[in-house]
């Protein structure tokens, strides 16, 4: 007993740093464009260098995934019953009662406008993959996790969630489709001319981030430095895309 209650306080440690780094990306981000220059600038930085909200999304990911298998015992029908009914009283009261919160702070305030729709699909959690907006956009990780859950649900009925030989097996065909689908979207992210439709990509990343950097100076634009023709326009789909000398990317607005 005292084991098992020493390695799950390692893990709600490990959820608390996964916490933090989260917090400090995103308030970061929030406060420096607003901040006088300070050191506040040296701490977006130091988040924004090493990706430290990815990395916590990523810390919480693997733990889910250590955590999920572990819950789910006994005989195969009534251990996945009795998984499903906890996570459902686990994850959706407190999810639900976030919803209203996001829409004032997100939408309201703002004077932005969601259908009653979008508002009921949020409910369910799984908004985005029937093509609807989500109230608030971390909400995205919430339904990672359910797919992760259902994965696990389906392993575990057929007996094969401990399988060590699956398990591989499973992670090697979503990497390999992930990767497909990864090359396949920045094949036609970085060519606004043959692609337009995906090269939105192209005008979303070529603005600046909070401290103003723009093209190869930021890391979220550095892998479009080497993409356009230097000095020439590349106009498609009513945007006129500008790859000015010194591979930089630019957005001159609608073309007339």
């Amino acid at each position: 007993m005292p084991s098992t209650a020493s390695r799950y306080a390692h893990i709600d440690a490990m959820r608390a740093i996964a916490v933090l780094l989260v917090i400090w990306m995103h308030t970061s981000e929030v406060f420096v464009p607003i901040a006088a220059p300070s050191v506040q600038d040296r701490l977006y930085e130091v988040a924004h260098s090493f990706d430290f909200g990815r990395i916590g999304v990523v810390v919480f990911f693997i733990i889910s995934g250590f955590v999920i298998p572990a819950s789910l015992r006994g005989p195969r029908a009534v251990g996945c019953y009795q998984f499903l009914i906890r996570r459902l009283f686990r994850l959706y009261p407190l999810y639900w009662l976030s919803i209203p919160f996001g829409l004032l702070t997100t939408w309201w305030l703002w004077g932005k406008e969601i259908s009653l729709e979008s508002i009921l699909w949020n409910l369910s959690m799984v908004q985005e993959a029937a093509g609807h907006p989500s109230v608030q956009g971390l909400y995205w990780t919430l339904q990672t996790e359910l797919i992760f859950y259902g994965l696990c649900v389906a392993l575990y009925a057929i007996g094969l969630l401990h399988s060590a030989l699956a398990l591989s097996l499973v992670v090697t065909v979503f990497g390999g489709f992930t990767a497909l689908a990864w090359g396949w979207w920045m094949d036609r992210a970085i060519d606004p001319l043959r692609y337009p439709s995906a090269s939105a990509f192209a005008y979303r990343s070529s603005e600046p981030d909070v401290l103003g950097r723009t093209g190869a100076s930021c890391p979220r634009t550095r892998h479009l430095a080497q993409a356009g023709d230097a000095g020439h326009d590349r106009i498609r789909g009513g945007l006129d895309y500008r790859w000015p000398a010194g591979g930089r990317t630019a957005y001159a607005g609608p073309t007339q």
